[in-house]
């Protein structure tokens, strides 16, 4: 391992009887809740840093609770520093741009609404570098009884 190689992990459980959302976020990866029925974003903020050869921090957990049709978005860096023609990067004002302006359909149109948006301004077919994008819905909350 290089000095300045780094590393960006995000870990999460979901506690399926309360819908809580624990997670632990170390690195650049942007991760978002979109409420089910609301405009706005809720960034699902960084717990500690990349992991490196001086890592030397206890990383933090947090979290969030989920509810019926909420959405969760994560996205590697190299979605928002993939780079136009000018050099110019996409940045985080466009990834969450893209997701504002998605269809609310389902998770596969949003995570195609994104990447098509992220294409559409670097103007490469393929990209430069790793571009994950991960989108889940919360279903219903439902609990099934065993009967006789």
């Amino acid at each position: 391992i290089q000095n300045e190689d780094r590393a960006n992990i995000f870990y999460g459980i979901v506690d399926r009887r309360s819908y809580e959302f624990q997670y632990c976020s170390v690195g650049d990866i942007d991760g978002f809740l979109q409420i089910y029925g609301k405009d706005s974003l809720t960034e699902l903020l960084p717990t500690g840093p990349s992991l490196g050869r001086d890592f030397n921090t206890e990383p933090q957990s947090r979290t969030v609770q989920l509810n019926p049709r909420d959405r969760l978005i994560l996205a590697t860096e190299g979605l928002k520093t993939s780079q136009n023609s000018l050099g110019v990067a996409w940045g985080g004002h466009n990834l969450t741009e893209a997701i504002a302006k998605a269809p609310r359909q389902g998770v596969h149109e949003l995570r195609n609404e994104i990447l098509y948006a992220n294409q559409k301004y670097t103007g490469k077919e393929d990209p430069v570098r790793d571009q994950t994008l991960i989108v889940t819905e919360v279903k219903d909350r439902v609990i099934k009884l065993a009967k006789n």
